[in-house]
C-alpha cells in the first residue's frame, strides 16, 4: 500500500467536515478517513453555522464532505452551491454518494464543487479522491474532464468580449483549460511544449489577474466564464 501522506505538504494540519443527516454513517465514514495522516474528522448537518465552522477550522486545511445519497438530483446543486458559501473559498467540498450516471457533473463544478464520488466507488477510491482534493486538485470521471475542457476552448472565441477573460493572454488560457485534466504542472509543459518553470510562472500571472489563490479555484472560476 502506497504512503497515505503522499501528495500532502510536510506540514499539513486537514480538518474534514462530513455534511450528513445521517449520523451512523458519518460516524464510520469518519473511521475510515481519519487513517488520512494529520487530519482530523468531524460529522456535523448541514444547518451548521458559518460561526462554528469557522471555529473548528482555525489552523486547518478544510474539506467537506457533502452527502447527497437522500438529496434529489435536481436539487443537489442548490444545495452544492450553499453549503460552498457557508463553508467559504478557503475550503474544498466534494460531492459524496452521488447517483452515476445523472449528469450533474457540469452543475456541481459551476456551483463550486472540487469533486464527486459515487455510490459505487470503492473505500480505497474514496481515500484517493480526498487526498487528491486536499492536495488541491479536483476530482471528476477523467472523460468528463477532458470532455470539459475541449468544450471551453471551443467557446474561448465566442467568450472573448467578457473583461475578466481579456485579461488573460492565449497562453494563459491555454494553461487553464489544460488544468481540468487534473494534471500537474510538469504534465502541462508536456502537453504545451513549455517548461514546468513557465507553467508555474504563467499560473502566478492567472491567479493574479482572476483574483483566486489555488488551481481548484482557478478551474472553478473557468467553469463559471466558460459556461456551456
Amino acid at each position: 500500500m502506497s504512503d497515505m501522506s503522499d501528495g500532502l505538504a510536510e506540514n499539513w494540519r486537514g480538518k474534514l467536515f462530513i455534511v450528513t443527516p445521517l449520523r451512523l454513517y458519518g460516524e464510520l465514514l469518519k473511521g475510515h478517513l481519519e487513517r488520512i495522516p494529520a487530519t482530523e474528522c468531524v460529522v456535523v448537518s448541514s444547518t451548521i453555522s458559518e460561526e462554528n465552522i469557522s471555529e473548528l477550522s482555525i489552523g486547518y486545511e478544510c474539506v467537506a464532505l457533502l452527502d447527497c445519497s437522500r438529496t434529489a438530483v435536481s436539487e443537489i446543486p442548490d444545495s452544492v452551491a450553499r453549503q460552498v458559501e457557508k463553508f467559504g473559498s478557503e475550503c474544498r467540498l466534494v460531492v459524496l454518494d452521488a447517483e452515476r450516471g445523472r449528469n450533474i457533473e457540469n452543475d456541481v463544478l459551476s456551483a463550486g464543487a472540487m469533486g464527486v464520488f459515487y455510490e459505487a466507488d470503492s473505500p480505497d477510491t474514496l481515500l484517493k479522491g480526498i487526498k487528491a482534493v486536499m492536495a488541491g486538485e479536483l476530482w471528476y470521471p477523467r472523460r468528463f474532464l477532458s470532455e470539459r475542457i475541449t468544450s471551453n476552448r471551443k467557446r474561448q472565441n465566442r467568450f472573448s468580449s467578457s473583461p475578466m477573460v481579456n485579461k488573460l493572454t492565449q497562453r494563459e488560457l491555454d494553461i487553464l483549460t489544460v488544468l481540468g485534466t487534473g494534471v500537474r504542472n510538469e504534465e502541462i509543459a508536456d502537453k504545451l511544449n513549455i517548461s514546468a518553470h513557465t507553467v508555474k510562472a504563467h499560473l502566478y500571472n492567472i491567479y493574479r489577474k482572476i483574483g483566486v489563490n489555488s488551481r481548484a479555484q482557478a478551474l472553478i472560476w473557468a467553469s463559471r466564464h466558460f459556461p456551456r
